[in-house]
């Protein structure tokens, strides 16, 4: 990857970092949150080998439009912003870059069932055709 490129990269990079910290600035549940975890693993991976893939730009872009969406989310909420609507909106960006299978998988490993146990394959797919079909995806 050429310079110019990978400065672009780290340049976009630092601006999420920055809505992340405005998004999740109080959040009393944790001191880092896991999307910022993600990019600044991410931007040492691209500053040590100077490579960024599809796969992990496409990643960023769904932290970047998760994170804008809490960020509307709570500024029309007062703040606050319940851990149900986070899962769907992780969903939501999802969907919109079609990774319908990895929005299963996150749920599937994040959403947990009434009496407390995570979802069946069955259950997260069911409640991502569901947030899919809601939200006209």
């Amino acid at each position: 990857m050429s310079y110019d490129k990978k400065q672009i990269i780290l340049d976009k990079l630092s601006k999420l970092i920055t809505l992340l910290e405005e998004v999740h600035e109080g959040d009393e549940n944790n001191l880092f949150h896991e999307d910022w975890i993600e990019v600044t693993d991410t931007i040492s991976k691209i500053d040590r080998s100077s490579e960024a893939s599809k796969e992990t730009l496409d990643r960023m872009n769904i932290v970047w439009r998760k994170n804008q969406a809490v960020k509307k989310f709570k500024a029309e909420n007062n703040g606050e912003l319940p851990k149900e609507d986070f899962l769907d909106l992780e969903v939501i960006s999802m969907l919109k870059v079609n990774k319908k299978i990895a929005a299963i998988k996150f749920i599937r490993e994040n959403k947990l069932t009434t009496n407390g146990a995570l979802m069946s394959l069955i259950e997260a797919k069911d409640y991502v055709d569901q947030i899919e079909t809601k939200n006209g995806l």
